[in-house]
């Protein structure tokens, strides 16, 4: 956008802070054409950031055709963008309500000069600070934890170790007592059989029996005790990664959460809060490998970390596409 202060003094108030767009790109896309970008279907004359081209000399600010597009008037011109320059996303799944500034230096004219944005603030520039964040391997109930809350229009909220700690317990005693109660009826389902062969086996009416001379005695089959004194049971040992048949104690529940560790090493049926680190988009219910995925958390100082790369294989459970550095709820499956 060429005006008579470009002329005069080479600048104008429109260099800082760029006039917001409706979105911005996460991809390379082809310049014409109305399409969905961001999990948002742009019109004619929408605002778009294109920040993800192969060619970086395409990337700008674009309005929106039919046909091809065009850049927009004030992303146009020699002297309407310089380093620092920052432009605002109103919508889009991964970069709605984030910022965006141009870290390239020299003189720099769109369409000429190779152009590359970074995150000044919001969800993206979150997951870049816990990436490069200090690894800490025993988090205190202080510490806390980024959450995109699903429930509230995906806003980015803070979970506590402390509160995470809490609902893990509280699903992992959910199951003990599942359990629990399925022993109990089939406790209650052997007594009853045992006492009506018993029955069956005496003479007499009302509260009067008369045990026969020869009753047939029936002995039932209660299967392993699930309570009591376990000591003569088999298996089970209180041991994290044993595949085989466990007895659902607190130790072996206890044993299970303490392993759940944030390096990445949790076990199969673990939830955790990662951050996707391969360069592309997943879909809200993928399974990946647990290589292309961190645990990302802050301390009680306010400062973020992340824990090393996961084992195994996990799948996302937020239900939502998570782009590179995206955060989001992943359980171990294998």
């Amino acid at each position: 956008m060429t005006t008579q202060t470009d002329r005069i003094n080479g600048l104008t108030g429109a260099l800082g802070i760029k006039a917001p767009v409706r979105v911005a790109t996460t991809a390379n896309i082809t310049l014409s054409g109305t399409q969905t970008i961001d999990g948002v279907a742009v019109v004619a004359l929408d605002r778009v950031l294109v920040k993800d081209q192969t060619n970086g000399v395409e990337n700008g600010v674009y309005d929106a055709s039919a046909t091809a597009w065009s850049r927009s008037p004030d992303f146009d011109g020699t002297r309407d963008a310089v380093t620092g320059t920052m432009i605002y996303v109103v919508s889009g799944t991964a970069n709605a309500k984030t910022s965006w500034r141009i870290p390239t230096t020299g003189d720099l004219t769109p369409g000429t000069t190779s152009l590359t944005f970074e995150a000044a603030f919001g969800t993206p520039l979150i997951a870049l600070d816990t990436h490069a964040a200090t690894s800490k391997a025993t988090p205190v109930d202080a510490d806390e934890l980024p959450l995109v809350d699903s429930a509230a229009s995906n806003v980015l909220k803070k979970l506590t170790w402390a509160n995470l700690k809490t609902v893990l317990a509280a699903a992992c005693s959910a199951g003990w007592n599942a359990a629990t109660a399925t022993t109990a009826t089939t406790a209650t389902t052997a007594t009853t059989a045992t006492t009506a062969t018993d029955t069956a086996s005496k003479t007499g009416t009302g509260s009067t029996y008369v045990t026969n001379t020869s009753p047939t005695l029936v002995t039932p089959a209660l299967g392993t005790p699930a309570s009591g004194d376990l000591t003569n049971c088999t298996s089970n040992t209180e041991a994290v990664g044993n595949n085989t048949t466990q007895l659902a104690t607190t130790a072996f529940c206890e044993a299970g959460f303490v392993n759940n560790d944030l390096g990445g090493a949790g076990q199969v049926g673990s939830i955790q809060l990662a951050y996707w680190t391969t360069a592309s988009t997943i879909s809200g219910a993928a399974t990946v490998a647990g290589s292309g995925l961190a645990t990302m958390y802050q301390d009680a100082n306010g400062v973020v970390t992340s824990g090393g790369a996961h084992s195994g294989t996990w799948r996302s459970i937020s239900g939502l596409d998570i782009p590179q550095y995206g955060v989001a709820m992943f359980q171990r499956i294998s």
